[in-house]
């Protein structure tokens, strides 16, 4: 007996959205294609372009979005960003370019591949349509300090690729990298104007760097130009002074005021209701809990003077075991929001407000790790 095997044709491209997030260093990735036995299905992707490549993926047999918005919302959601419309060469490069930061991810999410094999193959566009396409997906940069900042998270991501066409001559991509000999992440950056003429701003930069909770702090120098055609873009970049910070000299510059308000829960269900009302926060479960992290709609926190990698969050939601809704917010006005929205009438017999409080330093996530139920019991302990 002679066995055929049937190769499965590849899909028919029919739609792809990309969230205009790549200098973020992640893109949420969704994409509608045909199948050769006409079946039309509809994929989401998380992307990540410094250490995990493809680190998300779900697959549905719809083409009406709407059936499928709270999934959108749970991949998606925390990204920051909106969609973009892409082709499909063009959706293909940035599964591609993923998948060259962390090839074996592909053994996470085979039927990806096992859909389109192109996915995992070198990319077949130009350098200047990727540079096109990288720049279509970052949002409009209406503050200097975005660019520098958008240029040092590139940097220290070790994401060449799109930092590109950040500079204002692409064969400037192999300078500024003696930074970058480990993985490490940029937690804050403070960019002082130090000099400025019509058309040119030069920042003093003094960057807290994470290399895998060593920490150090780069002091560089970087020049913003604007170009004949109007455009913002790095000329130079230069290293002044390179210095190691031990645990707590980091903590001291990450140290922020946090906002915090306290809830008792009164419906067993709560975590059902809570999260089928918001599909887009971050769930992760602990011993004693379940924290939430809700994030900003966009972010523009890159582009403060002082930026923080923490910036994106909106707030963080803790709801424990022992009955307890604990909510902290790095901005009062941020808090009284959400206050004002668990104010409504669907939370009235589900929560009641038990208090507040104000850190001078972060300490929802001491909490968190105690293990402990009782927030206030908590504070006594760290009192005593």
């Amino acid at each position: 007996m002679h066995l055929r095997v049937v190769e499965r044709g590849l899909p028919q491209f029919i739609k792809g959205l990309a969230t205009n997030t790549r200098y973020m260093g992640v893109v949420g990735l969704l994409v509608q294609s045909q199948l050769d036995d006409g079946q039309v299905i509809t994929e989401i992707m998380h992307l990540d372009y410094e250490s995990y490549g493809l680190d998300g993926y779900e697959k549905f047999a719809t083409e009406d979005l709407s059936t499928i918005e709270a999934d959108i919302q749970r991949v998606m959601g925390g990204l920051g960003g909106i969609f973009i419309e892409v082709n499909e060469k063009e959706a293909l490069e940035l599964i591609q370019t993923a998948m060259e930061v962390a090839p074996e991810s592909r053994w996470d999410y085979p039927e990806a591949f096992e859909i389109d094999p192109r996915r995992s193959a070198p990319t077949e566009m130009s350098d200047l349509a990727v540079d096109q396409l990288h720049l279509r997906l970052l949002p409009a940069v209406e503050r200097v300090e975005g660019w520098v900042n958008y240029f040092l998270m590139r940097t220290i991501g070790h994401d060449w690729l799109s930092r590109r066409a950040l500079w204002d001559d692409p064969r400037k991509n192999d300078t500024f990298r003696q930074i970058t000999e480990q993985e490490q992440t940029l937690i804050r950056n403070q960019a002082v104007l130090m000099d400025h003429k019509e058309g040119q701003w030069t920042y003093r930069c003094t960057a807290l760097i994470d290399r895998q909770n060593k920490y150090q702090v780069l002091v560089a120098d970087i020049t913003v130009i604007e170009t004949p055609n109007k455009k913002m873009r790095i000329s130079q970049a230069l290293v002044v002074d390179e210095l190691s910070v031990s645990p707590l000299e980091a903590a001291m510059q990450l140290r922020k005021r946090e906002h915090l308000s306290v809830y008792a829960v009164m419906d067993d269900e709560f975590d059902s209701f809570f999260e089928e009302r918001f599909p887009a926060l971050m769930v992760n479960d602990h011993e004693a809990g379940r924290l939430y992290c809700e994030f900003n709609k966009d972010n523009r926190h890159v582009e403060d003077s002082v930026y923080y990698l923490n910036g994106d969050i909106y707030a963080v939601y803790y709801l424990t075991d022992a009955g307890q809704l604990v909510i902290s917010a790095f901005e009062e006005d941020k808090l009284v929001e959400v206050e004002n929205r668990l104010a409504d009438a669907a939370y009235v017999q589900r929560l009641e407000p038990v208090g507040g409080f104000i850190a001078d330093t972060p300490i929802l996530y001491d909490f968190v790790y105690s293990e402990m139920g009782n927030f206030y019991e908590f504070l006594n302990e760290e009192d005593d």
